[in-house]
């Protein structure tokens, strides 16, 4: 395995292994809900959003932290203070891991109870476990990261989910058909997986660090006689914890979101709907629309992990000129690579809705979440750029501006317009911390995202809206829904989106949103794909 991976090989490697993530995250949603309804799923998604949310305090955004401490002083040459820096995060990482998942477990009976959603106590203890685990897992990827290997953080994440999503199935498979218990219990089962799939991350992480501990953290560099001197523990963890929490401040605020919409929503709605209709909206908002809008960002956070250490160590070295064309950079990436999904899933929300989740209710909350995944995009790769910059106490001042816009917003809209109320309290925190976090970054780094071919880009989207929304038409005109409604509508989603896909590309390099200059840092087999394109467009 290479030292490095490059900030568009870094960023490849971890956006296909965080969209199969993704992908096996959403297979895993569709046999859940069929089996548990939209409520159940509530008390499964419940679980899940409290977990992240500790799970992001446990670790206390030490793997980012780690990851710019260690490629700085690489940077710098200081081989043993990264050694050190590193031990002193993994033996935080245990104490973190074990007073989380005892939190987490002592703690789920109030939680649940103040969230008015009882059911889902025991879905919250059954993952409680992986807590123990996760903190080194995510200190074994900061490390890699730290020196530009994105690999095996790649690996251990697909593995992860390969073990949170089949023995998820199995076990809600067995609890109901089987043993028929509770629904409850089948939740608890379904997120139980969490536990297992942490299971093989860990074991994952701990093959590639032994296997390449020696190329982390050289022995003959940390045998030499110290040139400089290396940090004491109490120095480093002070270092460490004013990088960190600004970075988990930052970092936790779409976990945030999801924890507020969890903690709220059923308390938020049950005066008007009832608390089944509020367990369901719950159902849709987490199980349905949270899933399908993750899908866009997927590139951005592969982007916000890679780019910090590539950033931070530019930034380090004096390379002004490299920060700013490798900020410019990733904002386009971001933009270009999370549009065509916002727009097919907005598009064919309908039919992709009823093809997963057996009918078409929430596809205008599917929707209205997607477009807040475009703000959210942008948003997170702005933050990462100012945390590879060292100006992560920015983020930090905009990210606690936006969760009070969230709190404000769900609470005064919800009334009049239910669940819309608290998805659009969601787009618009993204929108404003989008907006403060460009505001910022261009004060610093003076950059040109796209410049004058903005007016290409919206027309480049523009035709390939048009041509989604044509198949949508002529789908529903021809398709019979009478026998395996649920397998034409899945048909009639892909090719939707097969056929966006391909207008998509064909429109950017027609319309001139992006050159051939562009794709110059992009792996060969794109340049050689989009080559014979730049040609009849230069024509």
């Amino acid at each position: 395995m290479k030292r490095k991976d490059s900030l568009i090989k870094g960023t490849i490697i971890l956006a296909v292994a965080a969209f199969v993530a993704r992908f096996l995250g959403i297979a895993q949603m569709v046999p859940l809900q069929n089996m548990m309804d939209d409520d159940g799923i509530s008390w499964f998604k419940q679980a899940y959003n409290i977990y992240g949310i500790l799970l992001m305090i446990a670790t206390a955004g030490i793997p980012t932290a780690i990851s710019k401490l260690i490629s700085e002083r690489n940077a710098l040459r200081n081989i043993q203070e990264s050694y050190k820096i590193f031990r002193a995060a993994v033996y935080f990482a245990i104490v973190s891991g074990i007073l989380s998942a005892i939190l987490l477990f002592f703690g789920a009976e109030r939680y649940t109870q103040f969230s008015n959603n009882p059911d889902a106590l025991w879905a919250v203890r059954a993952i409680a476990p992986a807590l123990f685990i996760f903190p080194l897992i995510a200190i074994l990827r900061g490390v890699f990261q730290g020196n530009q290997m994105m690999l095996p953080g790649a690996l251990s994440q697909i593995v992860e989910q390969i073990l949170r999503v089949f023995p998820a199935i199995i076990i809600a498979s067995l609890l109901l058909y089987t043993y028929q218990v509770d629904m409850r219990w089948v939740a608890a089962g379904a997120a139980f997986g969490g536990v297992t799939g942490a299971v093989g991350a860990i074991g994952v992480m701990s093959y590639f660090y032994f296997k390449y501990r020696h190329q982390l953290f050289p022995p003959d560099k940390l045998k030499l006689r110290r040139q400089k001197p290396v940090m004491s523990y109490k120095d480093i963890y002070k270092t460490i914890f004013k990088t960190s929490i600004p970075i988990t401040i930052v970092s936790i605020l779409v976990p945030t979101i999801y924890f507020i919409d969890s903690t709220l929503t059923i308390r938020l709605l049950s005066d008007q709907l009832g608390l089944h209709k509020s367990e369901e909206m719950l159902g849709i908002l987490t199980g349905r629309a949270q899933s399908l809008a993750g899908l866009p960002p997927i590139l951005a956070i592969a982007l916000s992990l890679s780019i910090v250490p590539i950033i931070s160590t530019a930034y380090t070295q004096g390379k002004l000129d490299e920060v700013r064309d490798k900020a410019a950079q990733a904002l386009r990436l971001s933009i270009l690579s999370g549009m065509p999904l916002i727009l097919w899933i907005c598009i064919s929300a309908f039919p992709l809705n009823t093809s997963l989740f057996t009918d078409a209710d929430g596809s205008y909350v599917i929707i209205l979440s997607t477009i807040a995944a475009l703000f959210q995009i942008v948003m997170m790769t702005a933050a990462a750029i100012l945390m590879g910059l060292g100006k992560t106490y920015l983020s930090v001042r905009f990210v606690v501006f936006g969760i009070i816009i969230k709190l404000l917003l769900s609470v005064l809209l919800s009334p009049f317009i239910g669940i819309y109320g608290i998805v659009l309290a969601t787009l618009c925190c993204f929108l404003v911390v989008m907006w403060l976090n460009i505001h910022a970054l261009k004060k610093i780094v003076h950059f040109q995202l796209l410049g004058a071919r903005w007016k290409n880009f919206i027309a480049a989207c523009s035709i390939t809206a048009v041509i989604g929304f044509m198949i949508l038409g002529l789908g529903y005109m021809f398709m019979d829904t009478s026998l395996h409604y649920r397998i034409d509508y899945f048909i009639h989603a892909t090719l939707i989106g097969v056929c966006m896909s391909v207008t998509y590309v064909i429109s950017l390099i027609v319309c001139r949103a992006i050159t051939q200059d562009d794709m110059a840092s992009f792996p060969a087999i794109a340049q050689k794909i989009t080559r014979p394109l730049f040609r009849l467009a230069a024509r």
